[in-house]
């Protein structure tokens, strides 16, 4: 081979191995783990200080707002976490509302800093006699 061809083949297979490297660390750090509460309370360790995603049902009562913050319990399998939350709120957040949150936990404290919020409304559409989904109160 020549040298020419050496420096080509060279830069190139650099190329590849710096752009491998470079895709493989975006998807490593975007990469989020799903659990639900009890899942997470077994996984603390782990998890201290990652990024979780992870899904409850906010405990009665426990929704302490102001302003834009929230701060509320959520529970699922007989497992609670504490969940801080900074954003716009969404519109059917409430008590016993099934919600997805995504942040970074803590294990110290067993809270998770929350940066997305979601709510779950399986209620929010009843099916009609033909089977087809209807908006509740229609």
């Amino acid at each position: 081979m020549k040298p020419k061809n050496l420096k080509i083949a060279l830069v190139g297979t650099a190329f590849f191995l710096l752009f491998g490297w470079v895709v493989a660390q975006g998807i490593q750090r975007t990469w989020v783990y799903y659990y639900t509460v009890d899942e997470l309370m077994e996984n603390a360790g782990k998890v201290n200080g990652r990024v979780v995603k992870t899904s409850g049902t906010v405990v009665s009562g426990s929704i302490q707002q102001q302003g834009l913050s929230l701060d509320f319990l959520i529970e699922e399998n007989g497992e609670t976490l504490r969940v801080r939350y900074r954003g716009a709120i969404p519109d059917a957040f409430t008590d016993e509302v099934p919600v997805v949150a995504e942040g970074v936990y803590h294990r110290s404290g067993n809270v998770l800093e929350a940066r997305t919020l979601m709510t779950k409304c399986p209620s929010r559409y009843e099916a009609e006699g033909d089977g087809a989904p209807q908006a509740a109160g229609s």
